[in-house]
C-alpha cells in the first residue's frame, strides 16, 4: 500500500492532482507515521479504509483513490473526513460493535461531503457536520434493527438520505451561506478537450457517488471501481447508458441535473442488485439493467417532488429502487430467486471464485447434504478423482476405512476379518427410499477385484426427483 501512496503524493507535488501544497505536506507527514502501531493511527486506518466499504471494496488502492477524489475540492473533502471521524469516534465512545460493516462511518463521510458541497465553511457548518456524523452512527443501527434484521435488506446509504435531508433543512433554517461554485480544475479542462460529452456526463455522474461531480472526480472513482472489479466497471457503463437513453426518450434535456442524479442512482442500484449482492450470472446483468431502467422513472418523480419541497433527494431513488427489487425478486418469489441474492455482499469476482470452489467440493448451491454412512470415526483413503479407481464415471466416489492406532487392520491384513471396518454397521446418509439393492455376491479376499461387478453388493437410495445415492462395496 505504501509505495502506491508515495506515488500519489509524488503526483500531487508534480501538479497532476490539484491539491494544495499544505495538504500534500500533511499527507506526507501522515504517510511517514503509518507504520506506527499507536491507536490513533489504527483509528485513521479504519476511517480511510471505510471509504470503499460503501461499495464493498477490499483494495487499499481503491480506498485511497476515493479519498483523493473527495479531496479534489479540499474543503469538501476535509468536511467528509470530519463527518467520518465523528461517526467512528461516536461508535467507539458508545462502545458499539461494528455490526454494520463500517457503513455508519462511510455514511458519516458522505454526510460531511454533502454538507460541505452545499454550504460554505463556518463554525456552524463544522458543528453540523459533527452532529450529522454522530446521527449516522445511530441511524445506521436504527435501520439495521428495523429493516436489515427483519427484512434482510441492506443499509446502503439510507442514513445519508434521512440525516442529510434533516441537515440540509437545519442549514437553511440557520441561513448558512451557500458554498461558492467550484472552480474548474486543470485536469477537468484537459478531459473536456479529450472526451465527448456523453463520456464527460458519465464521468461526472460517477464522481457524484462521492460528491465529486467533475470529470476528474469521475476518473478517480471509476479507477477505484475498475481496480476492484472489471465486472462492476462494465455494469456502471451499461447502467448509465440505459438510464440516459430512457430519459432522453422521455424528453429530458442532456446535461440537466436530473440526468446526472438519475445516472448516479442507476449505477449504484445496478452495482448492488446486479453486482455485490448477486450471484454472478447473465441474470445478474439483466437485473442490473432492470434496476437502471426503473431508476429513470423513480428519479424523475423523486426529483420533482423534492424540488417543490426545496430539499435535495440525495440517495432516495437509489435506496428505494434497490430495496424494491431485493424484496420483489427475493427468495419468496421462488425458482431462481431463491438462490440469487447473497447473504454476505462480495465483489463478483470473489463470489465467482467461491462458487467455483464450492462446486469442486460438492457443496454448491442446490447440493444435498449427507451424513457419514457409518458410526464412529473413519478416514477417507480415496477421494474424488482418486489415483486408483475413482476415474471417469466413478470419479465422485469416496472410499472409507476405519483406522485404529494408525492402522486399518491387525496383523498383516491377509484376511477380511483383520480389517477394523469389516462387518461394521452402516447407516443411511440421507432420508429416502431404497430403489435397488444387491446382496448375493461373495466377499472378495484382500487384493482381489471383481471387474464384472464393480459396485459389489450395494444399496441405491432414491432422494426424490432425479437424485440418487449409492452405498457400494458392502459385505
Amino acid at each position: 500500500m505504501f509505495p502506491f501512496l508515495r506515488t500519489v503524493l509524488a503526483g500531487v507535488r508534480a501538479g497532476w492532482v490539484p491539491l494544495e501544497p499544505r495538504l500534500c505536506d500533511a499527507f506526507a507527514r501522515l504517510l511517514a507515521r503509518l507504520p506506527d502501531k499507536r491507536p490513533s493511527l489504527a483509528f485513521l486506518r479504519e476511517l480511510l479504509g471505510a471509504y470503499g466499504s460503501f461499495l464493498y471494496f477490499k483494495s487499499y488502492h481503491a480506498h485511497w483513490l476515493l479519498v483523493v477524489a473527495t479531496l479534489l475540492d479540499p474543503l469538501v473533502g476535509m468536511s467528509g473526513l470530519l463527518g467520518g471521524v465523528a461517526a467512528l469516534a461516536s461508535r467507539r465512545l458508545l462502545a458499539l460493535p461494528n455490526q454494520v460493516a463500517n457503513l455508519d462511518c462511510v455514511n458519516g463521510v458522505l454526510l460531511g461531503l454533502m454538507i460541505g458541497r452545499f454550504f460554505a465553511v463556518s463554525p456552524a457548518l463544522l458543528l453540523l457536520v459533527v452532529l450529522a456524523g454522530v446521527l449516522a452512527t445511530l441511524v445506521s443501527r436504527l435501520i439495521h434493527a428495523l429493516v436489515t434484521l427483519p427484512r434482510g435488506l441492506p443499509i446502503l446509504s439510507a442514513p445519508l438520505f434521512l440525516v442529510g435531508v434533516a441537515a440540509f433543512a437545519v442549514g437553511r433554517s440557520l441561513a448558512l451561506p451557500w458554498a461558492p461554485l467550484p472552480k474548474p480544475l486543470a485536469s477537468d479542462l484537459l478531459l473536456n478537450a479529450l472526451f465527448a460529452k456523453p463520456i464527460l456526463a458519465w464521468l461526472t455522474s460517477v464522481g457524484q457517488i462521492y460528491f465529486a461531480p467533475s470529470p476528474s472526480g469521475g476518473v478517480l472513482v471509476a479507477l477505484a471501481i475498475l481496480l476492484s472489479s472489471r465486472r462492476l466497471f462494465w455494469v456502471i457503463i451499461l447502467a448509465f447508458a440505459v438510464v440516459r437513453l430512457e430519459l432522453q426518450g422521455l424528453g429530458v434535456v442532456p446535461g440537466s441535473p436530473i440526468l446526472s442524479l438519475a445516472g448516479t442512482s442507476a449505477m449504484l442500484a445496478a452495482l448492488m442488485t446486479g453486482g455485490v449482492f448477486a450471484r454472478p450470472s447473465g441474470r445478474a446483468f439483466a437485473v442490473a439493467l432492470l434496476a437502471a431502467s426503473s431508476i429513470g422513472v423513480v428519479a424523475l418523480a423523486v426529483y420533482n417532488v423534492f424540488y417543490y419541497l426545496g430539499l435535495p433527494p440525495l440517495s432516495l431513488a437509489f435506496v428505494s429502487t434497490t430495496w424494491l427489487l431485493m424484496t420483489a425478486l427475493g427468495p419468496a418469489a421462488g425458482g431462481p430467486w431463491s438462490r440469487y441474492w447473497l447473504a454476505t455482499p462480495q465483489l463478483p469476482e470473489t463470489t465467482a471464485a467461491a462458487l467455483t470452489l464450492a462446486e469442486a467440493r460438492g457443496v454448491a448451491a442446490g447440493s444435498i447434504g449427507v451424513r457419514a454412512p457409518f458410526f464412529g470415526s473413519w478416514q477417507v483413503y480415496q477421494s474424488f478423482n482418486g489415483a486408483h479407481t475413482h476415474q471417469g464415471a466413478w470419479r465422485h466416489a469416496l472410499d472409507f476405512h476405519q483406522v485404529i492406532d494408525g492402522a486399518a487392520h491387525v496383523g498383516e491384513g491377509r484376511q477380511l476379518t483383520d480389517y477394523h471396518g469389516f462387518g461394521a454397521a452402516i447407516c443411511a446418509p440421507v432420508p429416502g427410499v431404497v430403489a435397488a439393492c444387491r446382496d448375493d455376491l461373495p466377499d472378495n479376499p484382500p487384493g482381489e477385484v471383481d471387474t464384472q461387478n464393480c459396485w459389489g453388493n450395494y444399496l441405491l437410495i432414491a432422494l426424490g426427483g432425479e437424485e440418487y445415492l449409492l452405498l457400494a462395496h458392502l459385505q
